[in-house]
């Protein structure tokens, strides 16, 4: 997720933190997606969504400002900014967050358990390299 002119914090004194409603679970706890600092003179991060569980129906994104190491339930005192999700986005053309991803269905691909594209399925086989499609010969 994109944020752009968001005040620079101390980390020792506040963060950041985003918080994640799901249609499905009651809007006074939201799901904690971490916390984060911002320490460019533009305010602009990229921050990437750490869903401590998962969330099936994203509707509305909040960021926070909360002690450092963030909290585990925010009384929204200060609240720096929200987004709601698009609105021709279905739930079905989102597939839930888990384990710092959200993304819209286009086309399958080669996936974890979560359907989220893994990092370490690349790292194996050099930078840039597609996992294969091959199935393993019998033996």
């Amino acid at each position: 997720m994109r944020f752009k002119g968001l005040a620079k914090n101390d980390p020792s004194r506040a963060q950041y933190q985003l918080w994640i409603f799901d249609k499905t679970r009651d809007e006074k706890y939201p799901v904690d997606g971490g916390v984060f600092d911002v320490d460019s003179d533009t305010g602009d991060v990229v921050v990437p969504s750490r869903a401590t569980l998962p969330v099936n129906a994203p509707v509305l994104f909040a960021v926070t400002l909360e002690r450092p190491g963030g909290v585990v339930v925010s009384k929204r005192e200060h609240i720096v900014v929200t987004a709601k999700m698009p609105a021709d986005v279905t739930e079905s053309a989102v597939r839930p967050l888990a384990r710092g991803c959200v993304r819209r269905r286009v086309r399958p691909r080669a996936s974890d358990r979560h359907g989220c594209r893994a990092r370490r399925d690349r790292s194996s086989r050099g930078a840039g390299a597609r996992p294969s499609r091959r199935r393993p010969s019998p033996a």
